[in-house]
């Protein structure tokens, strides 16, 4: 290779045993780049000193420099970067899905079917379920800065001309201040103290938003029947202490990873470290609807908290079935039955996606300003959800659209399905074309 003219040959030898002292040092895989660039650059640069002595013998000029030649030069660059490519969690996870030997090579466990759904072309915007796993990324690759040791080394070195050079003053100062009657005024650290620039304050959220690495004393989790064990092991990291306050329904688990149980979410970080508190007491949903609601889960086989709620209500579940070409005129019929029964409340319909769209603008037609779309317009009298949108949220009425759909939307899991029967806090009416899930005969 070539750095500033003269000619330098690197040997597979130079590289494995560079290789080999990176290895050694147990770091991260960017981290341990590091090494292997700094052994690398300094077998060549000694390379290139013996060449350039044996070219003018006698001639002790010092060559310090050379380093710095050598790790600019662009043949070394190229060199190192085709020997150990830095990589970020963001080009490592792309080519995972996008290059089939790859994830083969990392994933021998999966069959070629499920590797095959894992697939995406370059480019591809990542998805929420990338989130832990460009997390694990990033711990397993190290930090990339490939600058932060020479960086480091130019401020120790700056800082060490401020030092002499405030020795200097405060020795050119001390007689005359001695003179005043002043002794051990200021030392030299004080003077370059005084002038460094310090850093702009953040707060403590701050600070968090922009440091991965940070961690908490104490976490609150909500909605955690969600959590795939990834995501789980992204939170255990940024709580050393394992002190976790964990919020959620099993029942209402609609991810495909949701765990089935809290022992089989929390077990792998925790052991046996956990206590579960059942809350049993259900002050908003009536008995008639959590009836129907708790019998549908556990045709599921869901081990759920049977609830004393505090109200019988006044309106049993109403369940219409209708061709399929009527479900969406049906929905509007059923959004205006049950402002009949709880006058100027709020009424939501809960559809699937697929009739998300069309169910919104036929009710706009009748309603018109009155209806609004997703959970960001809950203060218009009609809003029209998917399940996923209702968590969390409550209704006076609500109309459940194609119930055994909004199941299979769900990778066939009864979560979310769950969440839409125990929104209402007044009425339930489900509008279906097809056959129902297993539990509603039970009403």
């Amino acid at each position: 290779m070539d750095v500033d003219g003269v000619k330098v040959s690197v040997t597979p030898a130079m590289i494995n045993r560079a290789r080999e002292r990176a290895r050694a040092t147990g770091k991260p895989y960017n981290e341990a780049r590091t090494t292997f660039v700094k052994v690398v650059v300094k077998d060549i640069a000694e390379k290139l000193e013996r060449i350039l002595a044996k070219r003018s013998e006698g001639n002790e000029a010092d060559r310090s420099y050379l380093v710095e030649d050598v790790r600019t030069a662009r043949d070394v660059r190229v060199l190192l970067n085709l020997c150990w490519l830095p990589r970020t969690p963001q080009n490592l996870l792309e080519d995972l899905w996008s290059r089939p030997a790859y994830l083969e090579a990392a994933a021998p466990m999966l069959t070629r079917t499920e590797r095959d759904l894992l697939r995406r072309e370059p480019g591809e915007p990542f998805t929420v379920a990338d989130v832990p796993l460009l997390d694990e990324a990033a711990e397993l690759l190290g930090d990339l800065d490939e600058s932060a040791g020479r960086e480091e080394a130019r401020q120790k070195a700056a800082r060490e001309r401020q030092l002499e050079d405030a020795r200097k003053a405060v020795e050119n100062a001390t007689p005359a201040m001695a003179e005043m009657g002043i002794e051990g005024f200021l030392s030299a650290e004080d003077v370059v103290s005084l002038n460094e620039e310090t850093a702009a304050r953040l707060s403590a959220a701050e600070r968090a938003q922009v440091d991965r690495t940070w961690t908490y004393g104490h976490v609150v989790v909500d909605e955690a029947q969600e959590l795939s064990p990834m995501q789980w092991h992204v939170l255990m990291r940024r709580c050393p202490l394992k002190s976790f306050t964990v919020v959620g329904d099993i029942a209402q688990g609609s991810s495909a990873s949701a765990a089935t149980s809290w022992q089989a979410a929390m077990e792998p970080f925790v052991g046996e470290r956990m206590r579960v508190e059942e809350l049993t007491v259900n002050y908003r949903t009536p008995r008639r609807i959590v009836d129907l609601a708790e019998a549908v889960a556990r045709s599921e086989g869901l081990d759920i908290t049977s609830l004393r709620t505090v109200r019988e209500g006044d309106h049993a579940p109403a369940v219409d079935q209708v061709a399929d070409d009527a479900v969406v005129p049906a929905v509007v019929e059923a959004v205006d039955a049950e402002f009949g029964k709880v006058g100027d409340g709020l009424v939501a319909a809960i559809v699937p996606e697929r009739l998300h769209a069309s169910a919104r603008r036929a009710l706009r037609e009748r309603f018109g300003e009155r209806v609004g779309d997703g959970a960001g317009s809950l203060s218009q009298d009609i809003v029209v959800l998917t399940a996923d949108d209702a968590k969390g949220l409550e209704f006076d009425a609500v109309v459940v659209v194609e119930p055994a759909e909004l199941r299979e939307e769900a990778a066939g899991r009864i979560g979310s399905l769950y969440v839409a029967l125990t929104r209402p806090t007044q009425s339930l009416h489900v509008v279906h074309s097809g056959e129902l899930p297993a539990g509603f005969d039970a009403r």
